[in-house]
Order: structure tokens, then sequence, then C-alpha cells
């Protein structure tokens, strides 16, 4: 099984981990916990929903899930707020103004960056990528799959293959757009609505040993 159809990335997984696989692996090469038609989006060309119950964010044109994939939200009390935004800004290599690197020598790189709210307290929430330890982790935006950041970031993995972060990014700015991407911050005139729904997972206790 991939890392993606965890939503966990390689770095996040390790000798020994436990992992279900089925049987046949086409079974779920297009897995995802998403509706595939979505009324809400119906009469949208493009349409974001992140599922915060699910870590899963999904695209959608005119009603039609075009591709999903994992995501991973804000923890408890560092939520993002839940209902329709609007993608409105953003940033092929934008960086963190709160947080840096583990390294501490660099501001958290958050390449890809879509911004769809600023609260009333002037703090921004985007989507962009990161690594994905498989459950909630951040402090308030969202983060997709990109390996080649994780790269830069903290070595591995040696070969980058996922992209979702650029995808998803090219996909919401559109082909034009991200033709001309000269990697300083844009507004995005008219973004695709954003829909954020449900509560963070329940997980279940570990089992004594």
């Amino acid at each position: 099984m991939s890392p993606a159809s965890t939503g966990s990335t390689r770095r996040h997984t390790y000798p020994g981990m436990t992992i279900k696989v089925p049987e046949n692996m086409d079974d779920i090469r297009n897995y995802t916990p998403l509706p595939v038609t979505y009324e809400k989006a119906r009469t949208h060309a493009k349409y974001i929903l992140l599922s915060v119950t699910e870590q899963w964010i999904g695209a959608y044109e005119y009603g039609k899930l075009v591709f999903s994939m994992p995501a991973a939200t804000g923890i408890e009390g560092h939520l993002a707020p839940t209902g329709i935004f609007r993608a409105e800004a953003y940033q092929r290599r934008h960086t963190s103004s709160l947080y840096k690197t583990p390294k501490g020598d660099a501001q958290y790189p958050m390449d890809y960056a879509i911004r769809f709210h600023i609260d009333k307290e002037r703090v921004s929430y985007w989507i962009h990528a990161r690594d994905l330890p498989g459950r909630p982790v951040s402090h308030g935006c969202v983060g997709v799959f990109d390996e080649a950041m994780q790269h830069r970031v903290y070595g591995v993995p040696d070969k980058p293959v996922l992209e979702d972060a650029r995808k998803l990014y090219a996909w919401t700015i559109g082909e034009a757009a991200y033709r001309e991407d000269n990697g300083t911050q844009q507004l995005l005139s008219d973004g695709p609505p954003i829909e954020i729904a449900g509560d963070l997972p329940k997980y279940l206790p570990r089992p004594p040993k």
C-alpha cells in the first residue's frame, strides 16, 4: 500500500509498522471517502470540499469529483473555521511567519499555498504542502502531500514522487495563472469555494499489550 493510501508520508512509516493491505490493490487505487457527486458543488466550475472527519480533500467540477487526496487539518484548539470560504490568494513558495523548520534555521516552507481565510486577529489560513503523519497535526492550516518540499526540509524521501499540493494548486488557480506564476503572492479574484465541514476524527484507544 502506498503512503498516499494510508494518509501518511514515507517519513512517518517505519520498520515494523502495521499497515492493512487489501488482497487486490486495484480495489483501492481510486479510493476516496468523499461523495463522487456533491449537490452543493453542482453550479460551480470548481469547488473544494474538505472533510475534517475523514481528513480528506476533494476537487469538484460542476458537482463531480475529479480528484481527491489525504489531508492533515488542525489539532484540537487550533482548528480552521468550518463553513464556506473562497480561495483568495496563492503563492508557490510561501513560508510561515510563525513556525520554523526543525533545525530552527529558517521559516517553515509552505509550498503551493492557497489562502482561504483571514480571521479577526489577522491570522491567515492556508492549504499548503507538508508532510502527513496520518492524523490532524497543524496549527490551523490544511496540509497535503508534497515530497519535493519534504526532501528539502527533512532530506527524505530520496526520490520524491507524490505531488498532491502542486496538483491541487495548479487546478485551483487555473492553467494560465499557473503558467505565469512568478512565485510572488497573488490575489485570486474569482477563486473556487472551499467548504470545510465535519469534526475531528475519533480514534479508538490502543488495545492493551
